[in-house]
């Protein structure tokens, strides 16, 4: 007859040995006895028993660990000696049955106690530098030109509340074990008993339950692709949870030696470079779709009080809790009759609509920051032979603009070939560029009616 098998999927901190034995001898009681880690813990019914267990944390082990590995194997010979046998290891955790009834202990309290410490300390640095890592990484594109146009995304505010969250969660698990190793040091010093975890039912129940609370940020990311429209984004993310989980899934059932997990990286990081591939591919597939849609519209012709003919090549529209970013580029026409092939010129409008005056100020101030490049990266025979600045005459034009800061208003013309013009209103932010000098208040107005044509 086929033995009666369960598997329950706990996660235990090494902190958390004492809870992971007092649960294995409690289902002991009830006739499940712990046999293995096969995609969580496999329990085998049996007759019930007082069986007591002891979850050491092995210093040789890796966290990569699905089986007891040759210094594992080593260390239970050893163990079993004194009355203890190995009955399976993951990553450092090593799960011992007392086979003897004068079986000593395996180790001091004191090594019990360091063994823990130091195997949980790495595991929180470990994911408080790859918190700060991802989350510089994302917080870093603010400080990018054009950076403020972050803010105006749900999705990156949403990925950077995310990690924020996760680095403060690392931060208080890092203070937590720092707060238990201070109790237990001093337990240890008064002589007391350690236990290692919580005797706190309803503590040692979440232990049990809690790695399902690791699908909260998904559920939590797909909700903010699903309501910015990013379908093409969620099949992608469900594409790759589902093959993150068979990994996952195939790694537990097989449980590789340190040896053959050398394969499972060369198929993970191959999994890893088709993702980046597939999300290269979405990103391209929407700017292909975007480019078809404006293919297909009528071009926008401006008769009064500015005589232009104007088509769309380029426009982008973001959202946020802080306000919108419009971005619209465009080619124009003078002659609005002619059908000539060749364009006049372009131009280019950015409009930032928000209700925070400290974020239209950083785009202000960005956006003539922009401007200011614009002069110092002119070569000199584009600007002399038209304007007949000197090198000292620009720096003095770049200290006139940041003057005119305060005016909230800013136009830049160098000769016929570039003019720039940035207006801050009481509640936007509004930046148009063209190639060609127009006069100030005509380009003004073209730009507030190609922004207005498109949204």
């Amino acid at each position: 007859m086929r033995k009666k098998k369960k598997r329950v999927f706990a996660f235990y901190r090494y902190t958390e040995g004492g809870s992971m034995e007092a649960y294995l001898e409690e289902m002991a009681r009830k006739g499940w006895h712990f046999v293995e880690w096969r995609l969580g813990m496999v329990f085998e019914k049996g007759a019930p028993e007082d069986v007591i267990y002891d979850v050491e944390v092995f210093s040789g082990g890796r966290e990569t660990d699905q089986r007891p590995g040759e210094e594992a194997e080593e260390y239970g010979e050893y163990c079993e000696a004194a009355g203890w046998q190995l009955v399976d290891a993951r990553r450092k955790f090593c799960v011992f049955r007392q086979i003897r009834k004068d079986a000593v202990p395996i180790v001091t309290p004191e090594e019990k106690f360091t063994n823990a410490w130091k195997a949980e300390l790495a595991c929180r640095l470990r994911g408080l530098v790859w918190c700060l890592l991802i989350l510089g990484l994302r917080g870093s594109n603010l400080f990018l030109p054009g950076g403020y146009a972050n803010l105006f995304r749900n999705l990156f505010l949403a990925t950077l509340l995310g990690w924020t969250a996760v680095f403060v969660l690392e931060t208080w698990k890092l203070l937590a074990l720092a707060v238990w190793c201070l109790q237990r040091y001093w337990e240890l010093k008064m002589g007391k008993a350690l236990f290692f975890g919580s005797r706190n039912r309803l503590i040692a129940w979440w232990q049990r339950i809690r790695i399902w609370g690791y699908g909260v940020p998904l559920l939590f990311v797909m909700a903010v692709l699903a309501a910015g429209g990013y379908i093409e984004y969620i099949q992608v993310l469900m594409l790759c949870y589902i093959v993150i989980f068979a990994l996952e899934v195939g790694e537990g059932l097989w449980k590789p030696s340190r040896e053959k997990q050398v394969n499972l990286l060369i198929i993970d990081a191959f999994c890893a470079l088709a993702f980046v591939v597939l999300i290269f591919s979405v990103v391209g597939y929407r700017e292909f779709r975007s480019e078809a849609e404006l293919a297909r519209t009528e071009p926008l012709t401006v008769t009064a009080p500015v005589q232009a003919r104007m088509e769309i090549t380029y426009h982008t529209h973001e959202e946020s809790i802080f306000g919108e970013h419009r971005e619209v580029h465009a080619d124009y026409w003078r002659n609005t009759a002619a059908d000539e092939s060749e364009a006049d010129g372009d131009l280019s409008v950015s409009v930032c609509e928000s209700d925070v005056r400290p974020l239209l100020e950083a785009c202000w101030d960005d956006d003539v920051e922009m401007m200011l490049t614009a002069i110092s990266d002119l070569p000199s025979e584009t600007v002399r032979p038209v304007t007949e600045l000197t090198g000292q005459e620009i720096r003095a034009l770049e200290e006139t603009l940041k003057e005119q800061l305060q005016a909230r208003k800013v136009e830049l013309a160098v000769g016929n070939d570039l003019l720039r013009i940035g207006v801050f209103f009481p509640d936007k932010v509004f930046y148009v560029s063209s190639d060609t000098t127009w006069d100030p208040e005509e380009l003004i107005e073209l730009g507030n009616c190609l922004a207005r044509s498109v949204y």
